[in-house]
């Protein structure tokens, strides 16, 4: 799951950047990275060898002028086939565990995973929530759209 989401990020910022014009270190320059390491450092987010956190991201928002939430998009260019569907018996992990709760609901569009990753992110980096209070908050996104 992290590697997925780690992939539309990177993805984004490497055509936001793009579509800006700017160069690499110029990105890095305004965000306020030092000339020796910036050019660098936004390589190594462009190709996902470095994660952004959600300041990381605020920057890049600012200085690409674009909103935070067209970071986390999966605009098609990442493939989004999860494991998790195929293999519940190898689920691990927090997300995993996430996955299998979305699939009981009946979530399994590309563009409502795509649209419920965004909200998740948020949801986990906005505060410390349990998987529990995001799936409730899941569900209720899921009532509502359905009304």
């Amino acid at each position: 799951m992290k590697s997925v989401i780690r992939d539309i990020i990177s993805a984004n910022i490497r055509r936001f950047i793009e579509q800006s014009g700017m160069k690499y270190e110029e990105v890095g320059l305004k965000m306020g990275y030092r000339q020796d390491q910036a050019e660098s450092r936004i390589s190594q987010y462009c190709t996902g060898y470095r994660s952004p956190d959600k300041r990381t991201i605020a920057k890049f928002a600012k200085v690409l002028n674009r909103p935070e939430e067209d970071f986390y998009v999966n605009d098609g260019e990442v493939n989004i086939t999860l494991p998790a569907f195929n293999c519940e018996s190898t689920m691990q992990s927090k997300d995993e565990e996430m996955l299998l709760k979305l699939k009981k609901l009946g979530i399994d569009s590309p563009e409502t995973l795509d649209a419920l990753i965004k909200d998740y992110i948020n949801a986990k980096t906005a505060s410390n929530e349990n998987i529990a209070d995001i799936i409730n908050l899941f569900k209720r996104k899921i009532r509502d759209s359905k009304k």
